[in-house]
């Protein structure tokens, strides 16, 4: 049977805009602000704002949340994701979402999970969101708190799941084995004999064998931030945590590669424990 022209634009119409609604990026929620003072004395700004002269920057932190860029990173991003994955700027410290900082530094608390319906529902409208009820309940929505718009500091969404991660002692809510994981690079734990070699903070010796961005430009300071942009690399990117063999000698390589199944148990515990939830963390 022969197609119409009219008939074929319909079938690509119809194409589109399914292909839209399977997006896992559904877009945002329109923006929040939690309205605390940015001088507030309890606030710990090692872990809101950077601590290198750029300050609060809440305008443009909006702005950046408001743009082309971040739609085009998040669409780039989130496509791992399962499920439809919305995003919830709150423009400010972050106390009204209920992540903070102990003020005593004992513990952190930078990312908090609730179940979408009803709580989270009920959160998102008392800070002012967008039409909230529009979300599934077996959606995730990410509600993160920004307010700087230095460099290595822009609440991207990359940045911002590593901000879930790199999260202390909360980091458990989304990955338990993380936690453990965690622990172990850091040499609280006896670490597996396959991947001793790159435990106990001698990131310095394998950090070049690592293939994300931050590792190509240097920017990864410490074997937590390396074990986060691992793991951001899995959940965010189509070919997952990939090693170059030629950036560190053969012992850390061959670590490195017995590491991905713990990676891939991580990704998706992530990918798990947040669907159907609002996931709530300080980005900056």
């Amino acid at each position: 049977m022969r197609i119409t022209e009219s008939r074929m634009r319909q079938i690509i119409r119809e194409e589109a805009k399914r292909a839209l609604q399977e997006m896992p990026y559904a877009g945002d929620l329109g923006i929040g602000r939690d309205g605390y003072d940015d001088t507030d004395d309890d606030m710990d700004s090692m872990s809101f704002q950077s601590s290198e002269g750029g300050g609060p920057n809440r305008a443009g932190a909006e702005k950046f949340a408001r743009s082309a860029r971040f739609r085009k990173l998040a669409e780039k991003n989130l496509a791992n994701i399962p499920g439809s994955v919305w995003i919830a700027p709150l423009i400010g410290i972050g106390r009204g979402a209920g992540v903070d900082d102990d003020p005593s530094g004992s513990t952190q608390n930078r990312v908090r999970l609730t179940p979408l319906v009803p709580d989270g529902i009920e959160t998102l409208e008392r800070l002012g969101f967008e039409a909230p009820a529009r979300v599934g309940g077996d959606d995730t929505v990410i509600l993160y708190s920004s307010m700087t718009t230095q460099k290595g500091f822009v609440a991207t969404p990359w940045m911002i799941f590593h901000s879930m991660l790199d999260s202390g002692d909360s980091v458990d809510r989304i990955s338990p084995l993380y936690q453990e994981l965690s622990d172990i690079f850091i040499g609280l734990d006896d670490a597996p004999p396959e991947i001793r070699a790159i435990t106990g903070e001698n990131e310095d010796r394998w950090v070049r064998a690592l293939t994300m961005a931050s590792a190509r430009k240097g920017e990864i300071g410490t074997t937590s931030d390396a074990l986060a942009e691992i793991v951001c690399q899995e959940l965010l990117t189509k070919g997952g945590f990939q090693v170059n063999p030629a950036g560190a000698a053969p012992e850390y390589v061959e670590a490195l590669q017995a590491l991905k199944p713990y990676i891939r148990r991580i990704a998706d515990e992530v990918r798990s424990s947040i669907r159907g939830t609002l996931v709530a963390t300080a980005v900056n």
